[in-house]
């Protein structure tokens, strides 16, 4: 007695589901945004908090990144662990490394 081969129930060269969901949403805005240092935050989600890392160098960059995950749906809340940092200023001509 022979048993038929297993059928796949996806096809090998199927294209994964887009991504979705909140944090995906939080990440496309992020990295469109028009301010440059924002595109750069990472984001992850705990339990439907979206956490925030990396640096900005203002604290209004580092308030409208948090305004931006408050306003998406589905996200329970914000935990904002972005740094504020300023980039090295130059002293007389030469350049910070």
């Amino acid at each position: 007695m022979t048993f038929p081969r297993s059928i796949p129930t996806r096809p090998k060269h199927s294209t994964p589901p887009p991504p979705s969901g909140p944090l995906f949403e939080v990440q496309r805005q992020l990295s469109t945004s028009p301010y440059a240092p924002l595109r750069s935050v990472r984001c992850e989600d705990k339990s439907g908090f979206v956490v925030l890392h990396g640096r900005v160098p203002s604290y209004y960059l580092k308030q409208l990144a948090q305004e931006v995950v408050r306003k998406t749906g589905g996200v329970r809340g914000v935990v904002n662990h972005l740094e504020v940092a300023q980039p090295p200023r130059r002293r007389n001509g030469s350049s910070a490394a």
